[in-house]
């Protein structure tokens, strides 16, 4: 009976001393939360001023932007596991037991998003063998997109598209995948199809063409310029036209290139024809 009193005053006891001393360890957890979250707070500042510095340094020493983006990204994000290390060490968890949970959760996370790892091997591989950087005017056949390289990115590429939008390719599939880069040579060749009536004479309409491209503003005057006859088609007979310019002005000259050769068969009287249909009636 006295042992039974006895025990039951001591689980008395100890529940009024923790009652007790509860709102002196509220209070003390509550100001270790406040200052590990300012001390976060400053250490994330302090962590994306330090990656600015780093991505001014590189640029001044004229580093790939898609190589530099990719270093500042896998810095800023060492630093914010170091981080996560030293405010989970300073709640009282071990070392050790955050090194265990994380190589878990790495194992656990790697074979959970192994499109992930897939598309950051793949941005190690576009920064290494540089198929195309940023500033580079691209064509890919995963999605069938082409644009301007934006950013190399450690999983994903930006492209920008000449009506403004902004594409997000996985690297993953860029490193697996047809890609033409359109700006990695000075100039390119600039092809064109018209087709004229059949009652055209052939060697003028060579002359009025021949003479469009080589007046043409934007077209490399010491490279080659052809005129051919491409094809017969049922209604017409269809020209190729070659000719280079330089890649920066390629989509002018397209442009251009159309207008001139629409303006110089019509002030010749060369008729373009087009799809139309006779009905006779009984």
């Amino acid at each position: 009976m006295v042992s039974e009193v006895t025990d039951h005053q001591i689980s008395e006891n100890a529940l009024h001393r923790f009652f007790k001393n509860l709102p002196d360890q509220a209070m003390q957890f509550a100001i270790q939360v406040a200052v590990t979250l300012l001390v976060v707070l400053v250490a994330l500042r302090l962590i994306r001023m330090l990656v600015s510095v780093v991505k001014k340094s590189l640029d001044k020493m004229q580093m790939d932007a898609g190589m530099s983006g990719f270093l500042c990204s896998f810095l800023s994000a060492a630093l914010k596991v170091l981080l996560l290390f030293g405010v989970l060490s300073s709640f009282g968890v071990n070392s050790a037991s955050i090194v265990a949970l994380l190589g878990s959760a790495g194992v656990a996370i790697g074979l959970a998003l192994q499109g992930g790892l897939s598309n950051l091997i793949g941005g190690l591989i576009i920064l290494i063998l540089k198929p195309f950087v940023v500033g580079d005017y691209i064509s890919e056949d995963s999605h069938s997109h082409e644009g301007t390289v934006q950013e190399i990115g450690l999983f994903y590429t930006q492209l920008y598209t000449y009506d403004q939008k902004v594409v997000v390719l996985p690297n993953g599939d860029l490193a697996n995948t047809g890609v033409i880069n359109m700006t990695k040579q000075p100039r390119r060749m600039l092809e064109m199809k018209v087709g004229v009536s059949y009652d055209a004479d052939i060697d003028q309409t060579k002359q009025v063409l021949r003479k469009v491209m080589e007046e043409l503003p934007e077209s490399l005057k010491q490279e080659p310029f052809l005129v051919f006859v491409d094809s017969l088609q049922d209604s017409s007979v269809v020209f190729g036209l070659r000719c280079f310019v330089k890649t920066s002005n390629y989509f002018r000259a397209k442009c251009d290139l159309t207008e001139q050769v629409k303006k110089a068969l019509d002030l010749a009287g060369i008729e373009i024809p087009y799809p139309q249909m006779d009905l006779h009636q009984r």
